[in-house]
C-alpha cells in the first residue's frame, strides 16, 4: 500500500489557511489561549517572565546535551517554540487543537500522544528531535530542509535568525520551496527571524556562561582611544585600535577564554567587553586607552529575581539607598550601567537601581 504523507496534508492545509491573514496578523497556528507577549519587529519589547526564562534555559540545556546543534541553531528553535507556546508543554490551541510546546497538529499530534508521558517537555523535545532526524513513526523525510538549516547554522545571532526562518517555514508551515510561500507566511517567518537575536542574546552559552547576556543587541558602549580591535574573539591578532573616544555599536557577542567580545557594527573587528557575561568592557590590551565602559546607560528589558533586603540605590554607583526590598520577587530591569566594575540595573518601577 502506498504510504500517504500525512504531514504534507496537514502542514499544507495550515499554509493555505495562512493566506487569509495579512502580513501583520497572527497565523492560524499561533491563535492560542496564551496571553500575548508584546513583540516588536526588532524584538526590543519581548517581556519574558522568570518562569518562561527558566523553561527556556531547560530547553537550551536539553537540546545542548541531546544533539550536536550549536547555539545559533538551538536559539533559532528557542525563538520558534517561545512564539508557539511560551514554552508550555500542555498548552492547547483553542482554534485548531494544536498541542504542546511546538503546537503539533493532526497525525503528528497523534504520534506525539502515543509516547509515554507525552505531557513532559523532555518527551516533546525528544519527539521534535526525532522528527528532524526522521526517526519518528511517520518515517518520512519531510523536514530535511529544517535539518540542513540546523546543521549548517552559523553560531551567532544571525545564524539563529536564519535557522528559525527556515525552520518555521518548513517544520511549521510545511513549505520546502520558499519561493512558493505566500506573502503572509514569508512575513510570519521574517518576524521570527527578527526576534532571534533576542533569544541568542538571552540563552547562548547557557545564559551568560558563554556567548549570551541579558543586554539586547544591538547596543552601544563607550570605548576609549587605544582600545585594541581584534580580528576574531580570543585572537591576539589585531586590526588596529580605536582612535576616537566615543560610543560604538555592538551587533554581536561571543565569549572566548572567559572573556566576552563585542563585534563592531563597522565591521572593523572585535573588542573586549569583559569577563564571561559580565556586561562590562575591559579592553585592556596595548595602547593608551583602557577600553572601560563608562556609565552611559544601556537600554534593556528582562526579569530579575531579587532577594528580600536588596538595596535600591538612588543611582548606579551611589551610596545613597532609597529603600530595601521588603519581600523577594521578580522585577523588571530596563537599564544597565557599569560603575567601578560593578553592574547596576534600573528598576522599571522607577524606585532606583540595584546591583546585578
Amino acid at each position: 500500500m502506498k504510504k500517504v504523507n500525512l504531514r504534507r496534508t496537514i502542514t499544507g492545509f495550515a499554509a493555505a489557511a495562512a493566506m487569509a491573514f495579512t502580513a501583520i496578523a497572527p497565523t492560524a497556528i499561533n491563535v492560542s489561549p496564551i496571553a500575548p507577549t508584546a513583540i516588536s519587529a526588532s524584538a526590543a519589547t519581548i517581556n519574558m517572565t522568570q518562569d518562561e526564562f527558566n523553561k527556556g534555559q531547560h530547553i537550551y540545556s536539553y537540546l545542548k546535551s541531546h544533539t550536536n546543534w550549536n547555539d545559533g541553531a538551538i536559539c533559532g528553535i528557542l525563538t520558534h517554540l517561545y512564539t508557539e507556546s511560551r514554552y508550555k508543554p500542555t498548552v492547547v490551541n483553542r482554534s485548531s487543537g494544536a498541542y504542546g510546546v511546538a503546537q503539533w497538529l493532526g497525525q503528528r499530534k497523534t504520534y506525539l500522544m502515543q509516547r509515554r508521558n507525552y505531557e513532559s517537555i523532555d518527551v516533546q523535545l525528544q519527539f521534535l528531535i526525532d522528527e528532524i532526524n526522521n526517526n519518528d513513526p511517520c518515517a518520512s523525510d519531510d523536514f530535511k530542509i529544517s535539518r540542513n538549516a540546523i546543521l549548517s547554522a552559523a553560531n551567532s545571532a544571525a545564524g539563529a535568525g536564519n535557522t528559525v526562518y527556515t525552520f518555521r517555514m518548513n517544520y511549521g508551515w510545511g513549505v520546502s520551496v520558499p519561493s512558493n510561500a505566500s506573502y503572509s507566511v514569508i512575513a510570519d517567518c521574517s518576524e521570527r527571524k527578527s526576534e532571534a537575536a533576542f533569544f541568542y542574546n538571552k540563552f547562548a552559552g547557557g545564559n551568560n556562561g558563554g556567548g549570551g547576556s541579558n543586554t539586547e543587541l544591538p547596543y552601544t558602549v563607550n570605548l576609549t582611544s587605544g582600545t585594541p580591535i581584534y580580528k576574531t574573539p580570543g585572537s591576539t591578532a589585531t586590526n588596529g585600535q580605536i582612535t576616537v573616544t566615543t560610543l560604538y555599536t555592538i551587533v554581536e557577542e561571543r565569549t572566548a577564554n572567559n572573556t566576552k567580545y563585542g563585534k563592531l557594527k563597522s565591521g572593523a573587528g572585535w573588542v573586549k567587553l569583559g569577563g564571561s557575561g559580565s556586561g562590562s568592557s575591559s579592553g585592556s590590551g596595548s595602547g593608551s586607552g583602557s577600553g572601560t565602559v563608562n556609565t552611559d546607560e544601556i537600554a534593556v528589558n528582562y526579569p530579575k529575581q531579587l532577594a528580600k533586603g536588596t538595596a535600591i540605590y538612588k543611582d548606579a554607583g551611589s551610596s545613597v539607598v532609597n529603600q530595601y526590598l521588603s519581600a523577594a520577587g521578580t522585577f523588571t530591569i530596563v537599564g544597565e550601567k557599569t560603575v567601578n566594575s560593578v553592574k547596576y540595573g534600573r528598576l522599571k518601577s522607577g524606585a532606583g537601581w540595584v546591583k546585578l
